[in-house]
């Protein structure tokens, strides 16, 4: 029997969103898009769901990258794996330390509001590290 997974809150709604949007993907199999590329001295093609896409290209943006430049340091430090591989496991990566601060930030300011301080230390913004296997950038 498989384990049942019932999010609360918010969290339900996002869960039921991320949960529409695969199921929307499934409908349409032949959706991923090919952006061609040139990475140091050879040109590549990059295949990715158009969501991926959508994504990498805010990460980029967030991170002061152009997408190339973005994509090239992913190469460059990746090791074995694909460059779509890569650039996915970026991604994760750069969300899951973003939430992971954020949630700090939230409990800073939780603990703060139980405490009665009127001044919320955890709004002050601070630099997180996203590795892309053996690189790292500052957010």
């Amino acid at each position: 029997m498989a384990d049942s997974f019932t999010p609360s809150g918010q969290g339900k709604d996002i869960f039921n969103t991320a949960l529409k949007t695969v199921e929307d993907g499934d409908n349409d199999a032949s959706r991923m898009v090919r952006r061609h590329f040139r990475l140091e001295n050879r040109r590549t093609s990059i295949c990715l769901h158009p969501e991926e896409w959508d994504m990498f290209d805010m990460v980029a943006k967030r991170l002061g990258y152009d997408v190339k430049a973005l994509i090239n340091e992913i190469d460059r430090t990746r090791g074995e794996s694909s460059v779509p591989s890569a650039m996915r496991v970026f991604m994760l990566g750069y969300w899951r330390d973003l939430a992971r601060m954020n949630a700090g930030r939230a409990a800073q300011a939780s603990a703060a509001t139980r405490e009665g301080s009127s001044v919320m230390t955890a709004s002050t913004p601070h630099a997180i590290k996203v590795a892309a296997r053996s690189g790292s950038f500052t957010v």
